[in-house]
């Protein structure tokens, strides 16, 4: 016999459809419910569980029993059960329960129910309880009861046959708005009529449990399987709860353990019931969500609110999120833009509302964005003070598949949560019974609570309902009020944690960084950002004095503060700004004098005192305890202040006492990147490797002959003097005359500032007596005469202003000419397109080598060579040079490694072109010195043989030891760089070796690259094809040319339009960039003399892709990747795809917004969105005016295919902000 949770999952299946009649045991459950609702749902699935056969009147039938809730009415019922039984044949004994649906639940089984209703001696049993309504006045001509019988009718609920029962409702006529209630009443009171209808009251709860009045005289009781409510007045258990009255809170928390909802020794069964489960679906087929973000306030630690709702593991791509920031939060502006800017593109949409508006227009405005979009299923509401640390969350609460349903959310610590479990008779909180058992986890399951808040899930049909709900100011009450009115059911979720709420009640912007003001509203996330993880070791009970580092004696080092506080508290008093002038004087103090003063700032006066105090006791006394064994005072400070040392304000302090038991110093920035000295921070370390006793002149470079090249200054130095000297800002004309000179005459002028000018003279003459002195001594021997300069100044060179200067000679015995900026990168001759490339590198990784050094593009490819080398011999543990040309695509990350290994004097990697014959070596010589090919190169390329391999020349990539580097270094290479190289190499018997054991990577042809472009490798889908495809075509673009996708699995969000995603975000930003960058967009008119003809019917701003020379390379695009597409959706059309309208369209509010219903001049058309909507551009997409069908929130690289002619007539729907690209292929015309 299969068990009643078995049952479980075929029962809920089956509630919603158990409309039509069928009999079991004779017996009928009929209600009236004129519309579908949780509450529908709760009846109806109470009854199948218990074995109750349902037949639901009036469903779709307007209401016209008035509001029963709190007046009289209901006589709609009466008249829907008289049209039932007249009106469908039933047998005269066919036993029907009539009963209220919204506020009934089933308990026992049918079996239970028979059983008692043979107890009664009449044939008709209405329900009981102890309140006489609606008339009063009638309590007196009811029958006498027992003591503690209940004597009054109750109309929720009668059981009797259909001879009966026909009889009673066709007694007398009843108006849709009459009382039902008092219909009944009248007949039971007429002692004829009682006896001639044979009807009787459950005086003592058998069957009905009204529980309006009654909740004491009843207790909650389990079996293993289900709750039930046990009446200890009259020792019954009742069939059938009827939450009757003004109880219908209590009633649906109570429900919560019914009907096979909850027991103690199987916990929550209903939680399994109705689920989705999400693994039977890819992510791209979860349900559309729209999420809403409320920050209504100022929020405490809002970024880590923004950072986990982005570590959601729900998929962004089904996310649209909307969000709400009123005025009040703008300081946390630059929380949401991070946010934008980081994750936005991995949503559908982001848009945020105006802070003018409402909370309430801002909430409905959400709910109206989810009932937009056609497959929206559920909103997602989050405030901001939920920090949802369960990634999983939101997976979770779509599988519970409730109307609405919260994550139980707690401030930590507290009692406070997002959820009442109960409400008091002034509509406000009351505390339930089962409250703290529930956020305590001691009971988990999902809980009908009457209100939730700050995070919740709430399901299409439930946004429906309450889209119209009138919010005003207590937005949290009354939308539960709303939702509790129309029966939506609010569940609270506690199956596992999902986060906690902060306390946002003290929360203000009056700081910069009010987050440290935190410290007793939410302690724990207070010190998980601002006090260091290892700063807890030290509290742990092992750790002793002797076990605290002491960089001097009984002086003890610690890690307390993360370098997040420090920065912040550095923020902070620089932004209160009013530093003490660092003299005697300080109106601070009593007695107004400091002793030995500093530049700062005290704690108090930016409120910050008495949160110092407690971080003293929370976290220094347990450490002063360890490190001073039985000083036990508590620890207290009246001086807490940060200081401000600078060179050009306080740069020291002199030796003085603290008058304190101890002092505690915090370093709140870093040394040697935040503050130096001088010679540390403007002097480069490498120069005193020139002053060391044993380096020569023969050890500094001569780029040419007596021309010494060494470092001295930093970039820093360079920099800021740069700066210095524009923001001076008096350069000299550049003419002759300069009448800062004696004489006022210069014979060879340039545009300049002298360092006298800027009152830098004296500084300059102590650099040349300090640094410049050593190294003169030692390039020009015998030349003692100390430095001095009378012309110091900085030059500055401008195409339009001096390019250059005349040759000349120097009034000085020797010159010192120090470049301040980057060549190539500040300026330069041409333009170096893969600079930025270089710079990238160098900024991303550059800190992490020895050193990164970039030579003078000036320099030919020979001279730069063996720079390289003569870097590796001046360097005296420098073992290998490795050679890469930038052709050389190193996949493997090993290479470096193994060819380290085989310890050969040059060994290179074999490289070859994808696809490609061509390598990075030569197996053998011909006659004439040059290529030929070798019996075993094919075999080496393909892998046939693999081993390291002898061959006279090898390129692009090599190993080569310092031993060959000394024996190479003087090579002549010449215009032949590899030839000559090779050439030297076997004339002294240096060998050369290809290794093929591997897979290395392989070479890129560069022989028609060119800087022609803005981004050139657009253009590199012929020369290398692969790296191409890799680059700019999405990845998931492949899984639709497996030969099992047809049609149907492809996507079709409008009638014979097809969506599948083609081109990768990168080739969208550089497709927008390089036309942008050509930037002759056509201006929109009729008038174009790009066709032939030169009309366009339907214009747009547009460029064409002839225009950019990238034409042919769209057409291989559209054979390669779309022809095969092309096949499967258009089955039977064979003809390849040519286009001669190939364009990319920008629509903007101001130029062209949209544009107007047309055909294409095409069999079918491409229309690829290159950005964003929602982060690039507002408004937006195409509609298909036959289906009444948009496309709105475009994927960017995605290709919308549609029919060109005929059917498909088409809008583009106006942009209403920023700018919007796509780009259009008008196929086979």
């Amino acid at each position: 016999m299969m068990s009643r949770t078995s049952l479980l999952a075929i029962v809920l299946g089956l509630t919603w459809l158990c409309l039509e009649f069928c009999l079991c045991h004779d017996v009928l459950v009929l209600t009236v419910a004129t519309e579908r609702n949780d509450a529908l749902h709760r009846f109806l699935r109470s009854c199948s569980l218990n074995g109750f056969s349902v037949k639901v009147l009036g469903e779709g039938m307007s209401w016209n029993g008035g509001n029963v809730a709190s007046s009289v009415g209901g006589g709609q019922k009466v008249n829907l059960l008289k049209h039932e039984l007249s009106n469908t044949v039933y047998p005269d004994d066919q036993l029907i329960i009539f009963v209220d649906s919204y506020d009934v639940v089933f308990m026992q089984t049918l079996e239970k129910l028979l059983e008692e209703y043979q107890k009664f001696e009449s044939k008709v049993v209405f329900s009981a309880e102890e309140f006489c309504w609606p008339k009063a006045d009638l309590k007196d001509l009811y029958p006498e009861v027992k003591p503690g019988e209940k004597r009054y009718l109750n109309s929720g609920g009668f059981i009797g046959p259909v001879s009966n029962l026909i009889k009673i409702v066709n007694h007398a006529p009843i108006k849709d708005d009459d009382d039902d209630q008092l219909y009944y009443t009248n007949i039971f009171l007429d002692s004829t009529l009682r006896k001639e209808y044979d009807i009787q009251l459950d005086k003592t709860s058998r069957i009905f449990q009204n529980l309006n009045g009654a909740f004491n005289d009843v207790e909650l009781r389990f079996t293993d399987e289900t709750g039930y409510l046990f009446n200890k007045v009259f020792s019954t258990t009742p069939v059938i709860a009827h939450g009757n009255g003004p109880i219908k809170v209590e009633f649906s928390s109570l429900s919560n353990y019914l009907a096979y909802s909850w027991t103690p020794s199987r916990g929550c069964q209903q939680c399994e019931e109705n689920n989705i489960h999400l693994n039977d679906y890819t992510k791209q087929e979860y349900p559309l969500i729209v999420m809403g973000i409320f920050i209504e306030y100022p929020t405490p630690f809002i970024g880590k609110f923004f950072q986990r709702v982005a570590e959601l593991s729900y998929p962004k791509s089904r996310i649209h999120i909307v969000g709400h920031r009123a005025r009040t939060a703008k300081n946390q502006l630059s929380f949401i833009e991070h946010f934008n800017d980081t994750f936005g593109h991995e949503y559908l949409s982001i848009n945020w509302l105006d802070e003018e508006l409402s909370e309430e227009a801002a909430r409905k405005r959400v709910f109206a964005h989810c009932l937009s979009v056609e497959d929206c299923k559920h909103v997602f509401v989050v405030d901001s003070i939920a920090q949802l640390t369960n990634p999983k969350t939101l997976d979770h609460l779509v599988k519970m598949n409730r109307s609405i349903i919260a994550p139980l959310l707690t401030r930590r610590g507290k009692a406070w949560s997002n959820f009442w479990g109960a409400l008091g008779s002034d509509g406000f909180y009351t505390r339930s019974e089962d409250y703290m058992d529930i956020i305590s986890y001691n009971t988990s399951g999902i809980w009908n609570v009457p209100l939730v808040r700050s995070a919740y899930l709430i399901s299409r049909w439930a946004v429906r309902k309450l889209i119209d709900a009138k919010l005003g100011n207590e937005i949290d009450m009354n939308f539960a009020k709303e939702a509790r009115d129309k029966n939506v059911f609010m569940f609270v979720d506690n199956q596992v944690e999902f986060g906690y709420l902060m306390n946002a009640d003290n929360y203000t912007n009056d700081h910069l960084h009010n987050d440290l003001w935190q410290i007793f509203d939410n302690p724990q996330d207070w010190e998980e950002h601002y006090i260091q993880q290892e700063f807890f070791n030290f509290l742990k009970t092992e750790i002793t004095m002797a076990d605290v580092e002491q960089p001097c004696p009984d002086v003890f080092w610690f890690p307390l503060l993360t370098e997040t506080f420090c920065k912040q508290l550095i923020e902070e008093m620089e932004n209160f700004g009013e530093w003490s002038n660092g003299d005697n004087h300080d109106p601070r103090l009593e007695g107004g004098y400091e002793n030995v003063p500093t530049r700062d700032i005290h704690m108090r006066q930016v409120d910050w005192e008495e949160h110092w105090q407690h971080v003293l006791g929370k976290y220094i006394y347990p450490i002063q305890k360890k490190l001073y064994e039985g000083y036990e005072d508590r620890p207290r400070a009246r001086m807490n202040f940060v200081v401000r040392y600078r060179p050009e304000e306080q740069p020291s302090l002199r030796p003085h006492h603290d008058a304190s038991s101890y002092t505690l110093n915090i370093g709140l920035n870093q040394p040697g990147k935040d503050y130096q000295d001088w010679e540390e921070h403007y002097i480069q370390q490498e120069f005193f490797n020139f002053l060391k006793t044993e380096i020569t002149m023969a050890d500094v470079e001569q780029p040419c002959p007596d021309v010494f090249w060494f470092p001295l200054l930093t970039e820093t130095f360079c920099k800021q003097l740069i700066e210095e000297m524009e923001n001076f800002g008096e350069w000299s004309n550049g003419d002759n005359h300069d009448p800062r000179l004696e004489g006022g005459y210069e014979n060879v002028p340039t545009r300049d500032i002298h360092m006298r000018q800027v009152d830098w003279e004296e500084h300059w003459q102590h650099v040349l007596g300090k640094y410049i002195y050593p190294i003169q001594k030692k390039l020009y021997e015998g030349y003692e005469d100390r430095p001095r300069a009378r012309m110091n100044f900085v030059v500055r060179y401008r195409p339009e202003e001096q390019p250059s200067l005349r040759p000349h000679h120097d009034a000085s015995s020797y010159t010192l000419n120090i470049g301040l900026n980057q060549p190539g990168k500040d300026y330069q001759r041409t333009a170096k397109n893969q600079l930025s490339f270089i710079e990238h590198f160098n900024d991303t990784f550059g800190h992490e080598y020895l050193s990164i050094n970039w030579l003078d593009e000036e320099l030919s490819e020979e001279a730069a060579r063996k720079r390289v080398f003569a870097h590796c011999l001046s360097v005296e543990d420098c073992k290998h040079v490795f050679v890469v040309d930038s052709i050389a695509q190193l996949t493997n990350p090993k290479t470096l490694d193994h060819l380290v290994k085989m310890n050969r004097s040059i060994i290179a990697p074999l490289l070859t072109r994808r696809g490609k014959a061509w390598s990075n070596f030569w197996g053998a010589l011909g006659s004439d010195g040059f290529y030929t090919r070798s019996e075993d190169y094919m075999d080496i390329i393909s892998y046939n043989t693999s081993g390291i391999w002898n061959v006279p020349l090898v390129r692009s990539a090599y190993l080569i030891s310092r031993w060959a580097v000394r024996k190479l270094i003087d090579a002549k290479l010449g215009n032949e760089i590899d030839m000559n190289f090779a050439k030297e190499a076997r004339d002294k018997n240096v060998f050369m070796f290809v290794d093929n054991q591997v897979e290395f990577g392989y070479l890129m042809n560069a022989d028609n690259y060119t800087n022609d472009h803005l981004h050139n490798d657009l253009w590199q889908i012929f020369d290398n094809p692969q790296d191409w495809e890799e680059h700019y075509i999405q990845q998931e673009f492949f899984n639709f040319l497996k030969t099992e996708i047809t049609m149907a699995d492809v996507e079709q969000p409008c009638p014979d339009v097809f969506w599948f995603p083609l081109l990768t975000e990168t080739f969208c930003k550089q497709l927008i960039e390089e036309m942008e960058n050509f930037g002759e967009w056509s201006n929109g008119d009729n008038h174009d003399p790009r066709l032939e003809g030169g009309y366009e019917n339907v214009p747009t701003r547009d460029i064409h892709m002839r225009q950019v020379d990238w034409e042919e390379h769209w057409q291989h695009v559209l054979g390669k990747y779309i022809y095969p597409i092309q096949k499967k959706l258009y089955e039977g059309y064979e003809d390849r795809p040519r286009a001669r309208m190939n364009f990319v369209v920008r629509y903007r509010p101001e130029e062209q917004p949209s544009l107007r219903p047309h055909h294409d001049a095409s069999s079918y058309t491409l229309n690829i969105g290159l950005n964003q909507p929602g982060k690039d551009y507002q408004g937006g997409g195409v509609r298909f005016n036959r289906y009444n069908c948009s496309i709105i929130d475009t994927r960017v690289g995605w290709v919308v295919m549609s029919p060109g002619r005929v059917t498909h007539l088409h809008e583009g729907l106006p942009t209403t902000k920023g700018t919007r690209y796509i780009f259009v292929t008008f196929v086979n015309p």
